[in-house]
């Protein structure tokens, strides 16, 4: 969480520091034309990552865990693993 600034100290562009100096910037805030304080934007508004489909980039969901195989793999093994994965939304059903 964001602390408020304890105070403000304006600088010009040109006499900013360089990289490499060692002034530390801890909260920037933009100053308008006007002198007030401008709002940049970028925090407000409220996004949902759409579900991933064959032609849809989106998010999913972590599969649930299956057991490491043991032995020779076995279609129960590879059926189970299939499963998770289709219950998870990573590949299809069908």
């Amino acid at each position: 969480m964001s602390q408020a600034a304890k105070f403000l100290r304006p600088i010009a562009a040109s006499s900013a520091p360089t990289p490499g100096q060692t002034d530390t910037v801890t909260e920037v805030v933009f100053i308008g034309a006007d002198g007030d304080p401008e709002d940049l934007g970028g925090g407000g508004g409220s996004y949902t990552l759409p579900a991933a489909t064959t032609s849809t980039l989106g998010g999913v969901k972590k599969a649930a865990a299956v057991a490491d195989a043991s032995g020779t793999v076995t279609a129960e093994n590879f059926n189970g693993l299939l499963s998770a994965l289709r219950t998870a939304g990573i590949i299809a059903t069908a």
